[in-house]
């Protein structure tokens, strides 16, 4: 039998070999040494006796074995050799008793090459085993930017705290994504338990995925794993039956699909223009009024809009849908839907009852949203932030940062002694462009102007106390109004002594950016919208709307002299014309890194903006420095300080 088998796999090496040839590759095993000489090496550590995946072990450390076997580590040598022989009575014995003595590798860039015990890999690689004991000598290569590198080093980390080295994600960032979405923090040592459960978890999840999907999409079974644990959480996967997992990979087809094409979410910057068919589908309904049933549109809010001016916002633009179109769209608001498990069952129950467009104003519930997507295919589903890169469902916001710089301009020109305090909510994306966009626009009036920032998610703060002792008058105080509350200290506001004067408000006309987009549903633009039913045009879009479509805006008081206000409707009008940015030309940050920006930063750098200008005294808040109840939402849709160092 070992003779036969030793025949089959040099048939299976020579096959191997002739179709690496062919194709003009380098037919045999890759040699460490070659790898290493062009490398740059940090060091080496040693990793000890470990159980290593087969699969990764890739080549030999030295050239004087590697001709003996085909890429895929089958033996290319004549079954009459002296290697033969020994191969089969590898062979034997493995099938006999097992091959129990341990190899000898380097590990380099997460792949194993063997420095003793070729025969044994290969034997067992011909058998489809799945690991071997090897002690393990790690090399590490010098950092760099490049995208190998720094996922080498992230998964570098995750081993140092789990013991996982069979795990491989194509992502940068997904290491430690899989550790948030398990509970864990990076420096959280894993217990045996914490190993097995992942290990019996995440083979019988993989074994499902190469099956299923990995032949068709280039993607790790890591990468499918994160991705359904991101959807439907690792509690789930990790007790999922196969008959689970199978259902689970075929709802997020599509999802798997868009991670693989890698494509960046596409922005929609404007209202689509309505199409020549929308107008004539307008002018057959007017001549010849059908009747149609309502489209039913939901609002789900986390907190209540008398409690909330963010929601109290989104809830005037609901009340704007319903004046006027009420005609076409009857809307629901759904209140403290705040968790997860809340947003699963509401969602699923709002559907049943008939809406079929829902709008979500909570980041933090968007992996519910996605959930219920995936489940209800024909219900659009779009969520309020900046983030997301899902397929399922769609994301908006607004352009916040175009009327922070004109409230900037209005500062600058009214504070003489250019010193501005900045009361910023969460550091969510978006937001650090927004307090650029303002400091820039202060700037621009008043070369003096420094910009005083603070935060209101943070930890046992007083923001107003500390513009105080700063001697701050001019504050940009939060965007919205609480309905229960008078105070003034909104939009931007001068402070003397206890009296506080409204200068500038930073409008979002969210009943604007509603009715646009339910006439472009409407209207049939926003299937217009969607990929073509192609695997290469999958993507995700996200609505970005600004001054150019109405959605924001400034209101200057009768404070504000005549020709402050003059100067602001002259950088409106360049704003909405596209003819100035508010982020435009070179900006140095206050580690005295210059960023170009040109005419304008891409949209994407503004959303993921994660540095402030030099003329900004303050900083991005750190993870520890967050109010509990500010995590969840930071985590979602925000910009880290830990988590960009």
């Amino acid at each position: 039998m070992s003779k036969t088998d030793y025949s089959n796999a040099h048939k299976l090496a020579v096959r191997d070999y002739r179709f690496r040839v062919a194709k003009g590759e380098y037919p045999y095993l890759p040699v460490l040494d070659d790898i290493l000489r062009s490398t740059s090496i940090a060091g080496e550590s040693n990793l000890g006796l470990v159980d290593i995946p087969l699969d990764f072990i890739v080549g030999t450390s030295t050239a004087g074995r590697t001709n003996s076997f085909s890429s895929n580590f089958l033996p290319l040598l004549e079954e009459t050799s002296e290697f033969a022989c020994k191969w089969s009575s590898l062979s034997t014995a493995h099938l006999e008793e097992g091959i129990r003595d341990p190899i000898k590798v380097y590990e380099f860039m997460n792949r194993y090459y063997v420095v003793e015990g070729n025969k044994r890999v290969s034997v067992l690689k011909y058998f489809g085993a799945d690991s071997i004991h090897a002690y393990v000598t790690r090399i590490l290569p010098q950092r760099n930017d490049s995208r190998e590198n720094r996922l080498y080093y992230e998964y570098v980390d995750f081993y140092r705290d789990s013991g996982i080295n069979y795990v491989e994600f194509s992502k940068i960032g997904s290491y430690k994504l899989l550790l948030d979405k398990m509970g864990k923090q990076p420096g959280d040592i894993w217990s045996t338990e914490d190993k097995m459960d992942f290990a019996s978890a995440y083979h019988y999840f993989a074994k499902r995925f190469r099956a299923k999907v990995s032949k068709k999409l280039p993607l790790t079974p890591g990468d499918g794993f994160l991705t359904c644990v991101k959807v439907y959480g690792y509690e789930k996967m990790k007790n999922a039956t196969e008959d689970e997992i199978n259902k689970v990979l075929e709802k997020l087809k599509e999802e798997l699909i868009a991670s693989a094409m890698d494509k960046p979410m596409e922005l929609s910057m404007q209202p689509v223009n309505e199409k020549k068919t929308g107008l004539t589908k307008k002018l057959i309904s007017n001549i010849l009024p059908t009747s149609q049933p309502k489209m039913k549109v939901a609002f789900i809010y986390d907190k209540r809009p008398d409690v909330s001016p963010w929601i109290y916002s989104h809830e005037m633009g609901r009340m704007h849908l319903n004046e006027v179109m009420g005609d076409r769209v009857e809307t629901t608001a759904f209140t403290y839907i705040n968790t997860e498990e809340l947003a699963d069952k509401a969602l699923h129950g709002i559907i049943e009852q008939g809406y079929t467009t829902i709008f979500v104003i909570a980041p933090q519930l968007i992996d519910s949203c996605v959930r219920a997507a995936v489940d209800y295919p024909e219900v659009r589903i779009l969520n309020c932030s900046l983030n997301t890169s899902y397929h399922s469902i769609r994301t908006y916001y607004s352009r916040i940062h175009e009327a922070k710089f004109l409230t900037g301009v209005v500062a600058g020109a009214m504070c003489e002694d250019g010193r501005i305090g900045y009361l910023a909510d969460y550091p969510l994306y978006g937001a650090i462009a927004g307090i650029n966009a303002f400091a820039q626009g202060a700037r621009m009036v008043n070369p003096r102007a420094k910009i005083y920032l603070n935060w209101t998610c943070l930890k046992d703060t007083d923001p107003l106390a500390l513009f105080r002792q700063e001697n701050i008058r001019f504050i940009s105080g939060l965007d919205n109004i609480k309905p229960q509350n008078a105070s003034r200290e909104f939009g931007l506001y001068m402070l003397d002594d206890d009296t506080r004067e409204n200068l500038v408000l930073p409008v979002w006309h969210w009943g604007i950016f509603y009715e646009r987009l339910i006439r472009e549903i409407l209207n049939g633009t926003w299937k217009e919208e969607e990929p073509a039913e192609t695997e290469v045009s999958r993507k995700a879009i996200n609505y970005w709307w600004g001054m150019s479509a109405g959605v924001i805006d400034v209101i200057c008081s009768s404070k504000v002299p005549a020709a402050t206000q003059r100067m602001v409707e002259i950088f409106k009008h360049g704003i909405i014309t596209g003819f100035c940015s508010p982020l435009g030309g070179t900006i140095t940050d206050q580690n005295g890194v210059q960023h170009d920006g040109g005419a304008g930063f891409s949209p994407e750098d503004l959303m993921k903006m994660n540095w402030l200008a030099d003329n900004i005294i303050g900083s991005i808040p750190e993870n520890w420095s967050l109010k509990d109840e500010s995590v969840p939402l930071v985590k979602a849709s925000g910009i880290m300080k830990n988590d960009l160092e």
